[in-house]
């Protein structure tokens, strides 16, 4: 969609009265200008503008883009309708068609970007490729110019374009990509699905935001002289009149000019407008009288024709509506051109296309219909889609459904829920489906249907699905469908072995005792899988491998063969639990390093078969790929081995193959990876990537909880620690956020929140464990508990055999021992080691906590050494940019008396170098009074400037930091090892 130029440029003699030129919107303007400027440099940009309807949201954006095409910019417009709300992806693949129409984008590149084949497996791999797809074709045609993309009306958007929306601007960051979304601020009730997205676009800081406020008197005193094309202001009685009336909503005011000009109460005369002297005001009452009065103009065929417009939509193309009304092609241009005089639509730039001038003039158009004669209109337009063959299925079923045709609707809904599946839009697969099975018919399979309902409530809500499951198995049962009631009770088990729900070994019992009976098939593997699954999350060895083996050889017999590779790799798993050593070690990397080519070669195309966006060349290997190269990745890290990099390389180089950056954790792990380099900036873009929800979304948030309480201190990782413990988390799970969240309490010195829940559990020894043990043992001694500390030792012990990082638990415990006894020497060497393996392993809170331990014992041997020592750790932390805990650090070394090792950034007096910009003498003054803790308005009186202002260098000062917080920058003022600077 693009708005047809000059639609809003009005003479007086002209039939449509509109105002010429944008009023009252200069400030905005120069915003979205300066946006455009930095899109012109590579720095992606982002803004969401709201305001209520009629305010001039879209003449805004119209105006700015009409300035972009002059700058040479392309501008690319999609519109989310009331109409399309459960059409996923709506205005974006919109967007990419225009592209291909423009020859903006190659046609092949274009189909890339389309649904899953039928029977292509959806999972929560789908969604992440297909808007990677579509990142990267916005970013082709950003390469030839700077590209303004824009989407129109949010409020109406579905669950998917509201998605994608919030995963641009974290991937079009670095492109010459401009993305601006508009809503009615008047639609968005307490639950509407956009309030989320605003807050975390916010939150992320990822998206500027604006709203439109109505004009005021003057604004609206320039909107009547422009539009009436005065050569003087309107008298004040005038202007007072119609701002009362409009209250400064544009589109409100021109409605009712225009109003008053068609009754005659405006009139032109010798180039002069009569009644704006009027004593006499008679304004209409509504927006709707002014529609209604420019509607009443119409004759009657003009009429009907526009209200089977309004039947079609906000959009309409010219064949359907000449089809529906039954009218010649001369006569519907002779009705259109008389309604785009009244101004009640406009020609859109697409061929055949046009639309209502706004959503406020079809709503009064509609409102003439009669709903008989409203179902009447919908059937005709229904049965014209369907057979021209170029309408959706979410089109069909919208007007199918409104004209009462049940059989037709079903089907619709049906196959609105199959593409919206294949999009892995799930929220409107589910609701499609919803009201397919209330619209089933008495021969309709109903138990299937449910069956297919319940499997996308659980892609919405896990919880939802499980009690939909369960009601399947139940119908099953009464149903006397052994094998539907199976299946049922298999996937309500699935779902409770990943929520960790104690009912999860009842219902996968159940499910086997039914499915048995029937002989091998692939529900019974399903069901075998998970229950295996079930006893190793559990620690249950000897169970886990006998219904491992059972359902090994099922899945082998009846062909399911990646399950079969599956089962192998948990089989692996369930060998080596409880043992450790290095052939165990060695047995598990070589069969996750199988089934990685095992899947491979299962699943891989034909040589030169072309692959869409949402298949991925591997079809629908992504899950069980992503989770054998994560346990690969693991299995090396665990024994500091060097190939893990290589893993991760590859395992990212194959989630790039796929268009998914996110293939089973895959950015989880790269976010770990980078916190262990300190490179926190990269683990944010990491966690800030993922899309998953429910209990995917745990390793994220605690990493980003981590790299917050580092930076802007324990309290700004409260809300991310709070959503974690909110969730729904399989067993065992419970301690690794206990250990993680010690990890954040080790960087405040809380010991004693170490030592309430170190997250190391006794059942089990993984090496993830193990580091807790080592902090919980680290606490203790801080804390002086004796008794702690040797409980805590006797538990390192369990680790002394092992062969990977666990190992370095009793290494501890040895090096505290010795402390004790007097031989620092053998301690210090082995606290640096056990540092160097948490160094390895990326836990660097309490590889840090161990290398101060050993500065400690350093100081008063080698005072040299110990500060060389200090400035390595306060390296690692500057280069991560954690503020806050620089600060704790360099409190910490000045109670000991250790030298503060200068900042490398610092340079000349009056200016401290970041790496990207410098700040000015002014804004250093800013800072310094940051850092004493005075608000914006103490500062404004203490520099003798506005409060704005010193608002804005704060602001400035935040931007060319990185830093999101005051306390940041009162973190890192103290860091500087500067003195005060004076204010001059």
């Amino acid at each position: 969609m693009e708005w047809p130029l000059g639609s809003h440029g009005m003479g007086k003699g002209s039939q449509r009265l509109l105002c010429p030129t944008l009023i009252g919107r200069d400030e905005q303007l120069a915003v979205l200008a300066e946006l455009l400027a930095g899109a012109a440099r590579g720095q992606g940009q982002t803004i969401v503008i709201g305001g209520e309807a009629g305010v001039g949201k879209t003449a805004l954006i119209r105006t700015f883009s009409e300035n972009a095409r002059a700058a040479a910019s392309r501008v690319l417009v999609g519109e989310c309708t009331e109409i399309e709300a459960r059409s996923p992806l709506g205005p974006f693949l919109h967007i990419v068609e225009i592209a291909r129409r423009s020859s903006l984008i190659r046609v092949e590149d274009a189909q890339r970007v389309a649904p899953l084949p039928q029977g292509g497996e959806i999972d929560a791999t789908t969604r992440p490729r297909l808007y990677q797809g579509i990142a990267r074709l916005f970013a082709g045609i950003a390469r030839a110019a700077s590209l303004v993309i824009v989407v129109e009306d949010l409020h109406w958007a579905d669950e998917a374009t509201l998605e994608l929306f919030r995963y641009l601007p974290r991937h079009t960051k670095a492109e010459r990509i401009i993305l601006i979304g508009t809503y009615r601020t008047d639609e968005l009730h307490r639950r509407h699905p956009l309030r989320p997205v605003l807050a975390d676009l916010a939150a992320a800081r990822s998206a500027r935001t604006m709203e439109l406020a109505a004009l005021d008197r003057g604004a609206t005193g320039r909107v009547i002289r422009e539009t009436l094309r005065l050569s003087r202001d309107a008298p004040a009685a005038f202007v007072d009149a119609l701002y009362g009336r409009c209250e400064g909503n544009p589109f409100f005011i021109e409605e009712t000019l225009d109003a008053m000009r068609a009754r005659g109460a405006l009139r032109e005369r010798d180039g002069e407008w009569l009644g704006v002297d009027s004593p006499e005001l008679s304004l209409p009452d509504s927006v709707r009288d002014a529609v209604d009065r420019r509607y009443g103009l119409l004759s009657d065929d003009a009429k009907r024709v526009l209200r089977i417009a309004a039947v079609i939509g906000q959009r309409f193309e010219f064949d359907l509506l000449a089809m529906v009304a039954e009218i010649s092609r001369e006569g519907l241009i002779e009705v259109l051109r008389s309604a785009i005089e009244a101004q009640l639509v406009v020609e859109s730039d697409e061929r055949g296309s046009f639309a209502f001038r706004h959503s406020l003039t079809r709503e009064s158009v509609l409102a003439d219909l009669l709903e008989p004669e409203r179902r009447d209109w919908h059937r005709a337009i229904g049965l014209a889609l369907e057979a021209s063959e170029r309408a959706g299925p979410e089109e069909l079923a919208y007007h199918f459904d409104a004209a009462g045709l049940r059989e037709r609707a079903f089907r619709a809904h049906l196959g609105a829920a199959e593409r919206a599946r294949a999009l892995a839009a799930f929220v409107p697969a589910r609701d499609h489906l919803r009201r397919a099975v209330e619209l089933a018919g008495p021969d309709d399979d109903a138990l299937r249907l449910d069956a297919e309902l319940a499997q996308a409530e659980a892609w919405v809500d896990p919880s939802k699905g499980e009690r939909a499951w369960e009601a399947v198995a139940q119908q099953a049962l009464t149903a006397d469908r052994t094998l539907e009631a199976g299946q049922a009770f298999a996937y309500v088990g699935a779902l409770q072995v990943h929520s960790g729900s104690p009912r999860a070994l009842a219902n996968l019992s159940r499910a086997i005792e039914l499915l048995e009976p029937l002989g091998p098939t692939r529900e019974l593997a399903h069901a075998y899988d998970y229950l295996t699954q079930w006893h190793l999350y559990n620690g249950e060895r000897e169970p886990g491998l006998r219904v491992g083996s059972r359902g090994l050889e099922i899945a082998e017999r009846v062909g399911a063969k990646a399950r079969a590779i599956g089962m192998r790799v948990t089989l692996a798993l369930l060998e080596g639990d409880g043992r450790d050593s290095a052939a165990v070690r060695h047995d598990q990397i070589v069969v996750f390093r199988a089934a990685i080519d095992q899947i491979n070669a299962l699943e891989r195309p034909s040589p030169g078969a072309s692959v869409a966006v949402g298949a991925g060349p591997l079809k629908g290997a992504t899950g069980p790929l992503s989770r054998f190269y994560n346990l690969l990745c693991f299995a090396h890290r665990a024994m500091l081995a060097p190939e893990r990099d290589a893993v991760l390389a590859e395992w990212r180089t194959w989630a790039e193959a796929v268009h998914h950056s996110d293939a089973g954790g895959l950015l989880t792990v790269r976010a770990e990876r980078a916190i262990g380099r300190g490179d926190f900036d990269e683990a944010l873009r990491c966690t800030a990537e993922t899309v998953d929800a429910g209990s995917y979304a745990v390793g994220p948030l605690m990493l980003e909880a981590f790299v917050l309480a580092a930076r802007d201190g324990p309290d700004a990782a409260h809300g991310r620690l709070a959503r974690v413990r909110a969730m729904t988390l399989r067993p065992g799970a419970s301690n690794a956020v206990d250990r993680d969240a010690a990890q954040i309490h080790l960087l405040a010195g809380d010991v004693g929140a170490v030592l309430q829940r170190p997250g190391a559990s006794p059942q089990h020894l993984n090496p993830r464990i193990a580091i807790a043990v080592i902090t919980a043992l680290y606490a203790s001694r801080v804390a002086g508990d004796v008794d702690a500390f040797a409980a805590w030792c006797t538990r390192a012990e369990q680790f002394r055999e092992r062969v990977d990082v666990a190992r370095f638990a009793a290494t501890y415990a040895d090096a505290e021992r010795a402390v004790q006894a007097g031989d620092t020497g053998r301690a210090l060497l082995d606290i640096e080691a056990v540092a160097d393996a948490m160094e390895r392993f990326d836990a660097p809170a309490i590889a840090t906590s161990l290398r101060l331990r050993r500065v400690e014992l350093l100081r008063d041997r080698d005072p040299a050494a110990a500060n060389a020592r200090l400035a390595r750790v306060v390296a690692f932390w500057r280069g991560a940019k954690a503020a806050w805990y620089l600060g704790r650090l360099e409190q910490w070394a000045r109670e000991r008396y250790l030298a503060w090792p200068m900042d490398p950034a610092a340079t000349r007096p009056g200016t401290i170098a970041t790496p990207t910009k410098s700040l000015t003498e002014r804004e250093l003054d800013v800072a310094r009074l940051v850092a004493l803790g005075l608000t914006n308005r103490e500062i404004a009186d203490r520099l003798v400037i506005s409060e704005r202002t010193a608002e804005g260098h704060v602001q400035r000062i935040l931007d060319k930091l990185g830093f999101r917080s005051r306390s940041q920058i009162a973190a890192w003022h103290a860091s500087s090892g500067r003195e005060a600077v004076t204010t001059g």
